[in-house]
């Protein structure tokens, strides 16, 4: 949205990591499911379920080998 087209041109992705989990989290329709936010704010163990597979993969791409992030 709007929020991410102003927050995305700061990120180097090296001091400073965007990553847009809309496509994790929201329906076709743009909203959140009562499965991933029940309150329509607040993510659900499900949510963050959906949340860290986005979030994984970038902190372990920004990451120096050997270490990385347990994949959930």
């Amino acid at each position: 949205g709007e929020l991410n087209a102003t927050v995305a041109p700061v990120a180097d992705n090296e001091t400073v990591l965007f990553v847009d989990a809309g496509a994790a989290l929201l329906e076709a329709d743009g909203t959140l499911s009562p499965e991933t936010a029940p309150d329509g704010v607040h993510l659900s163990w499900t949510g963050y379920g959906k949340l860290a597979t986005v979030l994984v993969p970038a902190f372990n791409a920004l990451m120096p080998s050997p270490a990385s992030v347990a994949s959930p």
